[in-house]
């Protein structure tokens, strides 16, 4: 998978910096400045490595942050959205009827 990929959804899912203590601001955390980042991806070609991502990947946040990250390329693109939306679908669908 592209490297930017890796990073981005390893960053969506970091936590470490994520501690509930008085002056806490989760808008400085490393997963919501990832999050504000993935929201602006408009490059259609990640969509494929994303869907084989899904596909693949066991762990259920991970899989979950990566939906938001296709879906938020597919939406910036228009190139594959209704592509990506069934993808989606069908996918969540298998994984509720197992």
């Amino acid at each position: 998978m592209d490297k930017y990929l890796v990073d981005i959804i390893s960053r969506v899912n970091d936590e470490t910096d994520q501690t509930v203590q008085s002056g806490y601001n989760s808008s400085d955390t490393i997963s919501w400045k990832a999050f504000r980042e993935a929201e602006k991806i408009d490059n259609a070609s990640y969509i494929p490595e994303l869907i084989g991502f899904i596909d693949s990947e066991k762990d259920k946040k991970k899989r979950d942050r990566t939906y938001f990250l296709l879906g938020h390329i597919a939406k910036n693109t228009n190139d594959d959205v209704k592509n990506s939306a069934k993808f989606a679908i069908e996918s969540i669908k298998k994984r509720i009827e197992k």
